[in-house]
């Protein structure tokens, strides 16, 4: 190892340091962010000192995949911030147990990312841990096939993403194959993305990585961050490679952003 290596080595930053990055950014961004109708009270979590989550900006980073996706708003046929989500919204994200790993989808917001000690391990089983519980959420349920059938797929999309959060994969499944038959055309790239993410969410990693891989967008910064996170998953090097890409498609500014940095260097310890 040169000279030069053993620099660039000592300035990349640990996981925790790049988790507390993340999440302080986010948190800062919440207080300052203009929410004139916000959705629910600040819940303080104990992983980390710095961090508090507020709904509201959980509920604007949930929206990244389909934003992304689509590359404006006007597709999406809503604004995301002004899109007021169910009630049960603030009890899900204070509820929640944290992750490990987590997929770009709609629903899913990187502060679920908010326990760094199983990522300083080598083990993959705990890196891939799944939440221990789950909860019905039918009121969610009934809202989302409510908005659906009103012609709001947005709110009905959301609902999909808090089923998959509560663990209700089979509620998601039907309720993402309802709305695949009614959505526009605009909407084919963030529902194969939502239906990869499904699969990933069932433990079939294979098949999600199958269709990030044949997904029209390849290039987008979503599916390649999610084809790194599949990577991870199975102790594959070329995670590194995706999270590279990934982060740089996204700003600094974006929490996302930062997650796949932290995940990136995660990689390296492969």
């Amino acid at each position: 190892m040169t000279e030069s290596d053993r620099q660039q080595r000592a300035t990349v930053p640990s996981i925790s340091e790049l988790l507390n990055r993340f999440l302080t950014r986010r948190s800062l961004d919440a207080e300052a962010m203009d929410a004139p109708e916000p959705v629910g009270e600040v819940q303080l979590y104990q992983a980390s000192d710095l961090l508090a989550v507020s709904p509201q900006a959980a509920m604007i980073d949930a929206w990244e995949a389909a934003t992304r996706l689509t590359g404006r708003e006007k597709a999406l046929g809503f604004v995301p911030r002004r899109f007021r989500p169910p009630s049960e919204w603030a009890r899900l994200v204070r509820r929640a147990e944290p992750r490990c790993l987590i997929p770009c989808c709609v629903g899913v917001f990187p502060q679920l990312v908010r326990d760094a000690s199983p990522l300083l391990t080598a083990d993959l089983e705990q890196w891939q841990t799944t939440p221990s519980s789950s909860w019905e959420m039918p009121e969610v349920e009934g809202w989302g096939r409510e908005h659906l059938a009103a012609g709001r797929p947005a709110e009905a999309l959301f609902a999909v993403g808090m089923l998959r959060i509560a663990g209700q994969y089979e509620a998601a499944s039907k309720l993402l194959d309802r709305i695949r038959s009614t959505a526009p055309d605009t909407w084919a790239d963030v529902l194969a993305n939502e239906q990869a993410a499904l699969l990933w969410f069932l433990g079939d990693l294979a098949g999600a990585e199958r269709m990030w891989k044949a997904h029209p967008q390849s290039g987008n910064g979503v599916v390649l961050y999610n084809r790194g996170v599949t990577a991870l998953c199975q102790g594959r090097k070329d995670a590194i490679e995706l999270f590279d890409r990934a982060s740089a498609a996204w700003p600094e500014s974006s929490t996302w952003h930062h997650l796949a940095r932290m995940y990136r260097t995660l990689a390296e310890t492969l």
